[in-house]
């Protein structure tokens, strides 16, 4: 994903700049000139037409890009047009660069690809940019948060994730040592500190992962066991639903037992709602009782 995100921004500089040198951009990047270079090659590759006019200087045709003629087939076209698509639903920092590298090089087409996602809440763009260059550069930042009243916190800032049309940081509290995840539409205030941390942790990338939602745990220690109605039993055969989904058996009567590994009931609670009643929850019987209870409030909400 760094990659991709270099080679759009590699993209973008060239388009806005009539050469420029292969150490400049490197410099930028902070990265070597020989992944630069290599950046390149997989751009012209692409069918970009980056051309070196002297001795570590580069430019675009961007004639090119104006008279739609850049080589494409069927498929690496509605892919182009497709990821504009996607990048519009994540939010107003995605679309400035969809704007800025995508639409340039195909203004008068149509998306031919429709993805079907629930575009993110509206996030602010001065502090998205400034966690990402926090977390880029390994930069230390102070946030000032509200839940019920506003209060400040310093963090490790790790990664930006997107759950279900919402953005979290998910970063270290510097003063307990515990991985959370904080809203960026409740984050008012970022500090970029001049202090830096060493790395992130190198499981972060598969918790996430294998994570269905921000109730995310490294501990996967609680077995999940339900069947699943003949009626659906077939979208738990088509795909895997649920990051930890495992087919134990398939009844006669069309019906399944899927199991699941969760590291806390939140985690799978609200997808276990969204296939009632259609579902019945074999084990824990804790969590069985949670879900009955709530649909028992529930029930009583709806009477009054």
């Amino acid at each position: 994903m760094q990659r991709i995100v270099r080679l759009a921004e590699i993209l973008k500089i060239l388009q806005e700049d009539k050469s420029i040198s292969l150490k400049t951009i490197a410099q930028k990047f902070n990265v070597s000139e020989r992944t630069i270079q290599r950046d390149i090659k997989k751009l012209q590759e692409a069918g970009f037409s980056i051309k070196r006019n002297k001795k570590g200087f580069y430019s675009l045709d961007k004639n090119l890009l104006k008279n739609n003629d850049l080589y494409y087939d069927e498929a690496e076209l509605a892919f182009i047009l497709g990821l504009k698509d996607l990048l519009l639903k994540f939010g107003k920092p995605f679309q400035n660069a969809a704007n800025n590298v995508l639409t340039g090089i195909y203004a008068n087409s149509n998306s031919v690809i429709f993805i079907g996602m629930e575009p993110s809440i509206p996030i602010n763009n001065k502090i998205f940019n400034q966690l990402v260059r926090a977390i880029i550069n390994k930069n230390l930042v102070t946030i000032e948060y509200t839940v019920y009243s506003p209060f400040q916190v310093t963090l490790e800032p790790y990664k930006l994730a997107c759950f279900n049309g919402f953005w979290y940081l998910i970063a270290m509290d510097k003063d307990n040592k515990l991985i959370k995840r904080y809203a960026l539409d409740k984050i008012r205030k970022v500090s970029i500190l001049k202090k830096g941390f060493n790395r992130i942790p190198a499981d972060l990338d598969n918790i996430l992962k294998n994570s269905v939602n921000i109730w995310f745990s490294s501990q996967k220690n609680i077995p999940v066991k339900i069947l699943v109605h003949e009626n659906c039993a077939e979208y738990f055969k088509r795909k895997t639903l649920f990051p930890t989904q495992k087919i134990e058996q398939k009844n006669e009567d069309g019906s399944i037992i899927v199991s699941f590994q969760v590291g806390r009931f939140e985690e799978i609670i609200f997808f276990l709602k969204t296939w009632l009643p259609w579902i019945k929850i074999l084990e824990p019987e804790e969590l069985k009782e949670i879900l009955i209870e709530e649909m028992r409030e529930w029930i009583k909400w709806q009477e009054r």
